[in-house]
């Protein structure tokens, strides 16, 4: 079965071929296509306008409490008026949380996305889990890209493999033909051993990997976060002989365990030197005159920052955290340890420790712990504090999604089996929020260009552009075996980064409510539905492959600038890599003039957008691609070809 070499389609939506599993549920309506006159005019990492997307509504900036720390000036936007509170514009009202409603999905795919502008396509047929195109006039176009997406319905450890096998051919070449090579690059490390954030990133990622394996072992064993006892609040000195809490005040002490990169924990005697109104500011005693200039300035500073910035943005668009929590205090502890190399929030922590198993350690609190010396080789603390801040959002975002999903919303995680592993299926979207709390809420990110936040976030943008094919969105674990972890982060900040600019701060709301729905379920809600969301997948990725080469809304990012134009930190971005080349140019992927008739076989895996792109287009262009049939992860498998 082939598609014939006339014309193709120039609007409309683009003619997918669509494999699906056995499906029991009612079909739904196909996706209207966005009319032209809605599609944005972008250019790389513009301001966000309020007119330019539907539902757009943006974020207020709340006041800044002045320290004596100096904090650097940041780029210009516009602040709207909060139309939630209109009597205080910048300092935005908290949204309780709504009553948990869950419901499971099960909505047919629908398969329609608008035409690139400037682009056309062409249908493709799929029979038997084979496609087959034979397209005849390519010498008229410039550039053309085959795009292979499978979504699965049950995401899993391994990803799902489908083995395909892609036969590539042009019996019209004018000269010798050149075998294409797929760019298998299995067992790179996740980071070049001279990237400053390398240990950071593989720090963070071990940590929270470790804490959803804990996660899955106490659900498995039927044990969940308990507030702790009013006896066990009195022998932990959290409350006096008349019942009443007993806070912390400057100049206390206490121990904390500290999780460390070699899978040890360490006892750190800390002293609080800040009390905000939602948190307390703790720092290692350990040589801290070497690390500070003015600890107590420090620590007012960061208090300050989230108790009027990180506090309430998080809790009007994300959720809200535990609270008065495991120990009955609603105060966060920030505890600040040099020398740790990581920032985090531990799940131990929510468990009491006589529910933990052998070698787990909970302080019983709700703490974040961060190195102030992250991104440092040199220097005091002092003058890294707006870094500072920006982490201490991030991983508050990390507190609330735990609380929303496993603790807020009072019920089991929906279809647990079904969803396989929830560290595989959660990672992704832990990490997505917490980088839209740093770039979005706080303007401290990539959007920004924000010094060394910028430039971490685009060292590691840059090279999962090199390979999305080997990136899930649902399965961390893969990304680990593949890749040591590349994707998990990525893949986290491009989808949140779409569903915001394209559904606004509501899509952001309703992945993170207390509905009990979590990986796969979580994006239907947050997209509206499995239908919805199958198509912002998709049009995310080809957004990939054009944005800020394209005026197509639909297709481009705002945020994120993929021309190459902008440095972030000395690196520029580019549009995503062919998986394939006859030339060894992955980044124009295979050349149709040099092109033997040749076969590879490859896997094609769960929720990672595969590029077969084409340039030099001379004679015919013949694909045949075998194995496209939905395996045990159900779902559907699209495959999209455009080109101009």
């Amino acid at each position: 079965v082939g598609c014939g070499g006339g014309g193709g389609t120039t609007s409309g939506v683009i003619p997918v071929t669509t494999v699906t599993s056995v499906e029991t549920a009612s079909p739904m309506p196909d996706i209207t296509p966005t009319p032209a006159a809605t599609q944005i005019n972008s250019s790389p990492v513009p301001s966000l306008s309020p007119t330019q997307i539907e539902s757009f509504t943006p974020t207020p900036v709340p006041t800044s409490v002045s320290t004596s720390v100096p904090v650097p000036v940041e780029p210009t936007k516009s602040v709207p008026s909060n139309p939630s509170n209109p009597s205080n514009p910048t300092l935005p009202t908290a949204v309780i949380p709504p009553t948990p409603v869950v419901a499971p999905t099960t909505a047919p795919s629908s398969s329609t996305i608008p035409v690139p502008a400037g682009y056309q396509s062409l249908p493709l047929t799929v029979s038997g889990g084979n496609l087959q195109m034979s397209w005849n006039n390519s010498s008229n176009a410039r550039e053309a890209c085959l795009i292979l997406i499978y979504h699965s319905l049950a995401p899993s450890d391994t990803a799902n493999p489908l083995p395909i096998n892609c036969t590539f051919d042009n019996p019209n070449r004018p000269s010798r033909g050149s075998s294409v090579i797929y760019m298998n690059r299995n067992n790179i490390n996740l980071r070049a051993s001279s990237n400053p954030y390398g240990d950071y990133y593989i720090n963070h990622l071990n940590k929270l990997k470790r804490d959803f394996e804990f996660l899955k072992t106490m659900f498995y064993r039927g044990k969940y976060p308990r507030e702790l006892t009013s006896s066990e609040l009195r022998a932990k000195g959290k409350i006096d002989v008349s019942g009443r809490l007993v806070g912390s005040a400057i100049g206390d002490t206490k121990d904390f365990t500290v999780y460390y990169s070699t899978y040890s924990n360490q006892k750190k005697n800390c002293e609080c030197y800040a009390v905000g109104e939602h948190c307390y500011v703790y720092i290692n005693k350990e040589n801290i005159s070497t690390y500070f200039d003015n600890p107590s300035s420090y620590a007012s500073a960061l208090a300050a920052y989230f108790d009027g910035t990180i506090y309430p943005l998080v809790h009007q668009y994300i959720g809200t955290e535990w609270s008065p929590g495991i120990d009955g205090d609603s105060h966060v502890y920030i505890v600040l340890v040099p020398g740790l190399n990581n920032a985090y929030f531990s799940f131990t922590d929510e468990y009491k420790q006589s529910d933990l198993p052998s070698g787990e350690i909970s302080n019983e609190a709700e703490v974040l712990y961060i190195d102030p010396m992250l991104f440092s080789s040199s220097g005091k603390a002092d003058s890294k504090i707006a870094l500072i801040q920006s982490v201490a959002g991030h991983e508050f975002a990390h507190m609330v999604r735990f609380n929303m999903k496993f603790v807020g919303s009072g019920t089991k995680p929906v279809d647990f089996n079904t969803m396989a592993s929830y560290f595989s299926t959660e990672l992704s979207l832990h990490e997505g929020t917490s980088q839209f709390t740093e770039n979005i809420l706080l303007r401290r990110g990539i959007s920004d260009n924000y010094t060394s936040i910028a430039a971490m976030r685009a060292s590691g943008i840059g090279y999962y552009l090199d390979i999305p094919e080997l990136c899930s969105l649902t399965s961390a674990q893969f990304n680990y075996n593949i890749t040591g972890g590349e994707g998990i982060y990525e893949m986290g900040f491009f989808i949140l980064q779409y569903l915001y600019e394209k559904k606004g701060y509501d899509a952001v709301t309703k992945l993170n409510k207390a509905d009990g729905k979590m990986g796969l379920d979580s994006l239907y809600e947050a997209a509206g539905g499995r239908a919805e969301f199958e198509n912002i997948f998709d049009k995310q990725s080809l957004s990939l492959l054009m944005s800020g080469r394209i005026s197509d809304g639909n297709y481009s990012f705002q945020g994120i600038d993929l021309s190459g134009t902008t440095s972030y930190g000395g690196i520029r971005l580019h549009n995503v890599w062919s998986a394939f080349s006859n030339t060894g140019d992955y980044n124009q992927g295979i050349d149709i003039t040099t092109l033997a008739s040749d076969s590879v076989s490859t896997e094609l895996y769960e929720w990672s957008p595969m590029f077969m792109k084409f340039y030099n287009l001379t004679g015919s262009l013949n694909v045949t691609i075998n194995g496209l049939s939905p395996g045990s992860g159900g779902g559907s498998v699209k495959a999209y070809f455009i080109y101009k």
